[in-house]
């Protein structure tokens, strides 16, 4: 199967770990779904959005947290201290799969090993003004200026529009009105902002499932971007030599090409 790290194909089967959820207390997880059963997903869709918190040993911990870690070019890297599973209701569910299955149509990726819609896994962060995933604390809060709660609410469109405002000349707009994303978890803990208690150590991360589709590759900065040109899914600032990026960021224009999947509760060391 492919691996939502890159899209590619992957030789590891995947066990038979539970989900720590509802009825999957007593049913093995479906091969390459959070779930055991099309009824256990739409149990969870029905208390969604919410966190799931999943056990140490669980197979989706483990990827989370190992992409994590392995993706933190860094030293020395952060602590693991949770990560939580984020449910979507239907309708989120159903715009995201039909965004995806759309790109997939022009693009065939399937064919070529890759998931439907060059679908992968990328890390991002922004401001969190409550302890959300902290001493048991699995529900996102209302407070305003948490951006990280608004978007597990309501998705990726608040933040979206709220880019789409900024004028050309404003930071965080490299790549235009965009939602940013990277497959380095260092590079999107530099977004990580705790309003709530600015001396705290303990962060957390989204990891989200994006439809990549067909990158178009950018070396310079374009703030104007609105979308990417015609034939192409997102903007891909690739790093190299003379590129303006040190890191990659994938860049997606359209709220439904992007959720959260995970959120990873970390601990980072002193200076980091």
């Amino acid at each position: 199967m492919p691996d939502r790290t890159t899209g590619r194909a992957s030789t590891i089967l995947p066990a038979l770990i539970y989900l720590i959820s509802g009825n999957c207390l007593r049913q093995p997880k479906v091969p390459d779904h959070r779930f055991c059963s099309l009824a256990c997903g739409q149990s969870a869709a029905r208390s969604a959005p919410e966190l799931k918190y999943l056990l140490p040993h669980h197979e989706l911990s483990i990827k989370v947290a190992t992409q994590f870690i392995e993706c933190w070019k860094s030293a020395p890297p952060p602590t693991v201290l949770g990560v939580y599973m984020i449910t979507w209701t239907e309708s989120s569910q159903r715009r995201f799969e039909q965004y995806r299955d759309a790109v997939e149509i022009r693009g065939q990726f399937k064919r070529n090993g890759f998931f439907a819609g060059n679908e992968q896994k990328r890390f991002r962060s922004t401001v969190r003004a409550c302890t959300l995933g902290e001493r048991g604390n699995l529900s996102p809060c209302h407070n305003a200026a948490c951006w990280m709660c608004e978007t597990i609410r309501w998705g990726f469109e608040p933040h979206l529009q709220r880019k789409r405002d900024l004028p050309w000349n404003a930071g965080g707009i490299r790549l235009g009105a965009g939602i940013y994303t990277s497959h380095s978890s260092f590079k999107a803990h530099q977004y990580a902002e705790n309003i709530h208690d600015r001396n705290s150590r303990i962060n957390a991360m989204l990891v989200c499932r994006v439809v990549i589709g067909q990158p178009y590759e950018m070396y310079h900065e374009n703030p104007i971007i609105q979308s990417p040109p015609f034939g192409y899914d997102c903007i891909f600032g690739k790093p190299g030599w003379q590129s303006a990026f040190t890191e990659d960021e994938y860049v997606v224009y359209n709220a439904d090409a992007i959720r959260a999947a995970y959120l990873v509760l970390y601990e980072t060391a002193g200076g980091a």
